[in-house]
């Protein structure tokens, strides 16, 4: 299974890439933000669905994964602000004797 999806992403990627490399070098970046959110998706998606059994041919085993990973995803952007907050809130100026 692993497999086959690894090769659609592959297509997808290089599909994507042909087709905005036809395209002027201003829409190059375009193109690099795309690929990496496509490899991003997937490759966070395999490590938080990995070991979880869910019947994938459903539709609410569908939108079981998807609730599992945008909430993974979410309690992500949690631990990013919580950190932010903290190395805000940090004395950076250093002990002063």
């Amino acid at each position: 299974m692993i497999g086959a999806t690894l090769l659609v992403v592959g297509i997808l990627v290089i599909a994507v890439w042909v087709i905005l490399e036809a395209k002027r070098f201003k829409h190059r970046v375009v193109g690099f933000l795309v690929i990496g959110g496509i490899l991003f998706f997937y490759v966070t998606g395999y490590f938080v669905l990995k070991g979880v059994n869910l019947d994938y041919g459903s539709i609410s085993g569908l939108v079981e994964a998807t609730k599992l990973y945008f909430g993974w995803l979410f309690s992500v952007g949690e631990n990013f602000m919580e950190i932010t907050g903290n190395v805000i809130n940090m004395d950076w100026k250093g002990n002063k004797n």
